[in-house]
């Protein structure tokens, strides 16, 4: 979910991952450039009891909406450092697959649950109508319903 910009020819990516697991840099216009999803990966107070949540890709956020949890997804501003909005992990969300054999794949979470093995599992569903299972800590969450915040390549 990085964003990958170029000065010289003004032009801006997103970086994402195919279902093969490769990847892909998708063109954005300029004003989806200032954003970038992070997932919520542990949420915590720190000293003195100030709240912090910590993101995928290591940012520590200081004082964040006290209704944000871990497996959420932030909208971040990159030029203000400020958090804009942020997606609840619920059903109905739409997800995208970052690891396992469901790598790139997106879908709309159907329920929660547990396997024989104590881990959080995921049911998914997507556009065409395929149901799909993968592991909790593999879910990035990009959207609500089938309202996605970032632009995705058309054959997703």
């Amino acid at each position: 979910m990085d964003i990958i910009s170029i000065e010289k020819t003004k032009e801006n990516f997103r970086l994402l991952v195919d279902t093969l697991g490769r990847f892909i840099l998708h063109r954005i216009e300029e004003k989806e450039s200032v954003f970038k999803l992070c997932k919520v990966i542990k949420s915590t107070k720190g000293q003195r009891g100030v709240p912090h949540i910590i993101t995928h890709d290591g940012r520590t956020i200081r004082f964040p909406d006290p209704f944000v949890k871990t497996n959420d997804t932030i909208l971040y501003d990159l030029s203000e450092k400020k958090i804009i909005d942020f997606i609840k992990f619920d059903v109905g969300s739409l997800c995208i697959i970052t690891g396992g054999p469901s790598v790139g794949r997106i879908g709309i979470v159907l329920q929660q649950g547990k396997n024989f093995m104590e881990e959080e599992m995921i049911k998914l569903k997507d556009a065409t109508g395929v149901e799909f299972s993968s592991k909790i800590s593999f879910i990035f969450v990009i959207g609500k319903g089938r309202k996605s915040f970032i632009s995705l390549p058309k054959n997703k």
